[in-house]
């Protein structure tokens, strides 16, 4: 009869007959959700380093792309102006070969010509030094 008393009051005898404002069974649950909410704290603080850590190791892999990149640029750069400074240094040795050939040719008809010259110099020696 005392608990019926005690219930209607708002107040509740646990199980060690101590005298509580809630019942015990939302006494407990109460008690649970708390536990419950503790953990899940934990395993977020828990989630949250996880993905610091994930994020930390993405911007030095960014990092470390990004310098990647402008090495790979800069050589890409390197190349193309070593390219293109062979290309010239090709086109020049070209155009030496083709000034050293018209050279040639010219020398060559300069000694056709000496070669001609001498032949008719001989033949007009010959005449002269000839018994008449």
């Amino acid at each position: 009869m005392s608990d019926d008393f005690l219930t209607k009051t708002g107040l509740h005898i646990d199980d060690l007959n101590k005298i509580r404002l809630l019942e015990p069974d939302l006494s407990n649950a109460a008690e649970q959700l708390k536990q419950e909410c503790n953990n899940f704290s934990e395993k977020m603080s828990s989630f949250k380093d996880f993905i610091e850590s994930v994020v930390d190791t993405l911007e030095q892999l960014s990092r470390l792309v990004d310098s990647e990149r402008l090495r790979a640029m800069a050589s890409r750069s390197a190349l193309t102006f070593l390219g293109s400074q062979k290309q010239a240094e090709n086109q020049q040795m070209q155009i030496l070969i083709q000034e050293k050939t018209i050279e040639l040719q010219r020398l060559q008809t300069e000694l056709a010509a000496l070669v001609s010259v001498e032949q008719q110099q001989r033949e007009h020696l010959e005449k002269l030094n000839a018994p008449i």
